[in-house]
C-alpha cells in the first residue's frame, strides 16, 4: 500500500501544471518594405513543460501599414516541427485587396480569444488613424499565398498545432512586409506556454575542508560552514552551508543551464589555521628540499595567496602580514573552492582548477554537489570549524598534555620584571630558555596602555628576526604582535637566557602603579614549531611598576618558580 501512496504521489508530482512566459524585448528590428524575405527572430527556449496544452503569443510591432504583413511562429524540437499563421495580410478582402492601413499591433493572440479572428479586426473595432490595434485576437490562420490570400480562406494553421509538444526547443517568429508604401518594425513578442510540466529540481552537495591526502578517497570529516553557495544561470539562488558543510538549492526550474560557485569571505579570525609553522613548509618549499615539498594540488593552492600562478616570497609576506594582523585579507581573498570530483591533469600545476560546477540542460536532482574549501595559507591542514572542532585553544590544551606527559619538549618565553620612574624609557626584555631547533615562533605581548606607552623594539637575538616580525596596529591599545620563522628552514637553537627581542615603553603611569607585560594569544596566536611540530609553549609574564623619585630603579628580572602556560583568548 505504501509503494502505490508513494507511485502516486510520485506522478502526481511528474504530472503537475505549469505556466511559463518568454518575453524577448528591445529587438527593434526593422522589417523590410515590400521584401518577402522579411526577417526571422530565432530564440532558443528552456521549459519545464514537456507537454503542451495552449500557447499564447503577444506581438508588438510599430507600423504603418498593417495589410502589408505577413507572419508566422515555427517551433521545432526533438525532430518534430509546428507551425501557425499569425498574419496575413489582415483585413486583405475581394473588395479590399491591400488590407487595413492601420499602424501596428500591440496584440495578444490565443485561439480561444472571443473577439475572433485578427484577420477580420476591422468588423469589430474601428481605430482612429495612427493607433495600434490592441487586445486579444486568434491568429490569422490562413496557411496560404498572401497575395491571394482572402478573409474567406479557410483556416488550418493555428496555434493548436502546437499542443502536445515539448516546449523547450527553437522558436522562430518570421515577418515580412508583402507590400511597399509602409515601413514597419517588430518591437519585441512574448511567448505565454501551459501545459505539464515536470518539476522542478534541485542541487544538493557538502563543502569540506580539503583533505590529507591526494588523491582522496573521500570527502573530508572537516566540513565547512557559512559558506554562500550561489546558483546563476537560467535562474538566481543563494544559500549557506550549514554546519557540517551541507546545502541545497532547490525549485531550480528543469531543463536550464546552471552554474555553482561557493564563495566565503570571512573566518571565526582571519589567522585560523594559518601560522609560522605554515610559513617554514612553504619555505622549504620554495628551497626546492626534498622531500619536503608540498605533496598535493591542494596544499600549493593554499599557498597561492595572491593568486599569481606560483609560489614565492610574496605569498610568504602576505602570510606574515596577516598573522601580525596587519592585514585581514590575502589578495585572493581567505578562501579558495574545488569542485570535489575534479581531477587535477597535473597536480604539480594546479592553478587553473575550476571554482564552480556547470549543469546544463539539469533535469534531474543533484545530490552529490560537492566542494573541497582551501583556507588560503594553511598548507599543513589545520584549520578547524569555529564550532564543534578542534580550535587554537584545543591546541594548546595539547601542549599542556603533552608537557605532563612528557613527550614533546618546551620552549620557554620569559619577560622581564622591572620599575621605572614617569617619563623614563624602558625596556622589557623577552628571553628564552629550550629554544633547540626552534622553526617557527609567534605570540602576542600585552600591557596597560595607559601606564606604558609603545616606542619600539629592538635588540633582535635571531637572524631574520627585524621590525618586520612584528604588527604594531594595536600598540596603542596596548598590543603587539609577533611571527618568526626561520629563513633556513632548518630550526634554530639558542642557549637558555638569550635575549629574543627587547620592547621599549615610556612611563607615562602615576606612581605606584603597575602594568603586567605578558604572552597573550591574541591579536597573534601563541604557538612555537619544532621541526615545524608544535610543542609546548612556557610563558612567565612579567611587568614594569611605577616608581618615584628617589626609589632605587630596579635591574630587569624574571619572575621565580614554576612557570605557566598562557592559553590563547
Amino acid at each position: 500500500m505504501l509503494v502505490a501512496l508513494l507511485a502516486a504521489a510520485a506522478s502526481a508530482r511528474i504530472q503537475a501544471q505549469g505556466t511559463e512566459t518568454h518575453s524577448f524585448t528591445n529587438l527593434n528590428k526593422v522589417i523590410k518594405d515590400g521584401n518577402a524575405s522579411g526577417l526571422s527572430d530565432v530564440q532558443t527556449v528552456t521549459s519545464a513543460i514537456t507537454n503542451l496544452t495552449s500557447v499564447r503569443l503577444a506581438l508588438h510591432i510599430a507600423g504603418e501599414f498593417n495589410g502589408d504583413l505577413y507572419g508566422y511562429v515555427r517551433h521545432i524540437q526533438g525532430g518534430r516541427t509546428n507551425f501557425c499563421v499569425l498574419l496575413n495580410r489582415v483585413g486583405r478582402t475581394v473588395s479590399n485587396p491591400a488590407g487595413y492601413a492601420d499602424s501596428g499591433l500591440d496584440v495578444v493572440l490565443d485561439d480561444a480569444a472571443p473577439a475572433g479572428d485578427i484577420h477580420r479586426y476591422g468588423t469589430i473595432t474601428n481605430l482612429p488613424a495612427g493607433t495600434p490595434l490592441t487586445g486579444t485576437w486568434q491568429p490569422d490562420g490562413r496557411r496560404v499565398d498572401p497575395d491571394v490570400v482572402l478573409d474567406s480562406t479557410e483556416r488550418t494553421a493555428t496555434l493548436s498545432a502546437f499542443n502536445g509538444a515539448d516546449a523547450s526547443g527553437e522558436w522562430t517568429l518570421y515577418l515580412a512586409d508583402m507590400a511597399s508604401g509602409g515601413s514597419n518594425m517588430l518591437v519585441g513578442w512574448e511567448l505565454e506556454l501551459a501545459g505539464i510540466a515536470r518539476p522542478p529540481v534541485s542541487l544538493a552537495g557538502t563543502v569540506a575542508y580539503y583533505p590529507t591526502n591526494y588523491p582522496p578517497s573521500a570527502l573530508s570529516t572537516n566540513r565547512v560552514g557559512n559558506v554562500t553557495m550561489s546558483l546563476t544561470g537560467d535562474t538566481t539562488l543563494t544559500t549557506n552551508t550549514l554546519a557540517d558543510g551541507s546545502y541545497g538549492l532547490t525549485n531550480i526550474p528543469v531543463g536550464g543551464t546552471y552554474c555553482v560557485t561557493p564563495s566565503k569571505a570571512d573566518d571565526s579570525s582571519a589567522d585560523n589555521g594559518v601560522d609560522a609553522i605554515d610559513q617554514v613548509l612553504i619555505q622549504r618549499h620554495i628551497l626546492g628540499r626534498i622531500p619536503d615539498l608540498l605533496d598535493s594540488p591542494y596544499k600549493l593552492l593554499a599557498a597561492d595567496v595572491d593568486d599569481s600562478g606560483q609560489i614565492d616570497a610574496i605569498d610568504q609576506v602576505l602570510i606574515q602580514r596577516l598573522i601580525l594582523g596587519r592585514s585581514s585579507q590575502f589578495p585572493a581573498g581567505l578562501w579558495r573552492f574545488v569542485p570535489a570530483n575534479y581531477v587535477f591533469l597535473d597536480p604539480q600545476n594546479p592553478w587553473n582548477a575550476p571554482s564552480n560546477l556547470w549543469y546544463t540542460n539539469l533535469v534531474a536532482d543533484v545530490t552529490h554537489g560537492d566542494f573541497v574549501a582551501i583556507k588560503l595559507g594553511d598548507v599543513n591542514n589545520s584549520w578547524t570549524a569555529p564550532a564543534g572542532a578542534q580550535s587554537l585553544l584545543a591546541k594548546s590544551a595539547q601542549g599542556q598534555q603533552a608537557l605532563g606527559q612528557n613527550v614533546l619538549p618546551e620552549v620557554v618565553f620569559a619577560v622581564s620584571q622591572q620599575s621605572a620612574q614617569p617619563g623614563q624609557t624602558v625596556a622589557a626584555r623577552v628571553t628564552v630558555s629550550g629554544f633547540s631547533q626552534v622553526t617557527s615562533a609567534q605570540f602576542s605581548l600585552v600591557w596597560d596602555p595607559t601606564v606604558l606607552r609603545y616606542v619600539g623594539t629592538g635588540s633582535y637575538g635571531l637572524t631574520g628576526l627585524g621590525a618586520g616580525c612584528f604588527g604594531t596596529g594595536l600598540t596603542t591599545s596596548g598590543k603587539l604582535g609577533f611571527a618568526w620563522y626561520d629563513l633556513e628552514a632548518d630550526g634554530v637553537t639558542l642557549a637558555d637566557g638569550t635575549v629574543l627581542f627587547t620592547v621599549s615603553f615610556e612611563v607615562i603611569g602615576k606612581v605606584g602603579s603597575v602594568s603586567a607585560v605578558a604572552l597573550a594569544g591574541a591579536p597573534t596566536a601563541q604557538e612555537v614549531s619544532v621541526d615545524v611540530t608544535r610543542v609546548a609553549f612556557g610563558a612567565q609574564d612579567g611587568n614594569v611598576s611605577i616608581v618615584g623619585p628617589g626609589v632605587l630603579v630596579s635591574n630587569p628580572g624574571y619572575a621565580k618558580g614554576a612557570f605557566r602556560l598562557s592559553v590563547p583568548t
